[in-house]
Formats: structure tokens, sequence, C-alpha cells
């Protein structure tokens, strides 16, 4: 995903409300880094999944995913 796009991206995702705001990041980082991970570019993943996580959204379904994304990436060589 270029930086623009990714600009919008994250920005779409962005809401007034502070606890809203994390739950929406936390999703688009998820799925940024899926794309990016479907894509074979597990540099770029990594970083989407730890932005997930950086959110502290704990008890969503795509919080739980990255970490266990990241898990797997860092067991990788």
């Amino acid at each position: 995903m270029t930086e623009l796009r990714q600009k919008y991206f994250s920005a779409a995702a962005a809401d007034a409300d502070p606890a809203r705001n994390r739950q929406q990041q936390c999703e688009a980082y998820f799925y940024a880094g899926s794309k990016r991970l479907i894509a074979g570019d597990k540099t770029t993943a990594r970083d989407y999944f730890q932005k997930c996580l950086a959110t502290g959204v704990k008890n969503f379904c795509e919080y739980q995913s990255a970490a266990a994304d990241l898990k797997a990436l860092n067991a990788t060589p």
C-alpha cells in the first residue's frame, strides 16, 4: 500500500470518539496487514500488525489475530 493510500485508509477509519477511533484503527491495521501478508510483503504486514496491537483493543478478534500473525511471522526466518 502506498503512503498516500495508507493515509486515506487510516483517515477513513478515524472517528471523533477516542474509543471508537482505536477500535476502527485496530480493524483497519489488521486488514491492511493481512492484505500485505497475502501479497508476500512480510515486513509491511508486521508493521501493520504491530500498529494494530498498539491500539490496545484486546477484546477484538482482529487484535487477537494480529497477535497470532505476529507470533508466526517472528517465528519464521
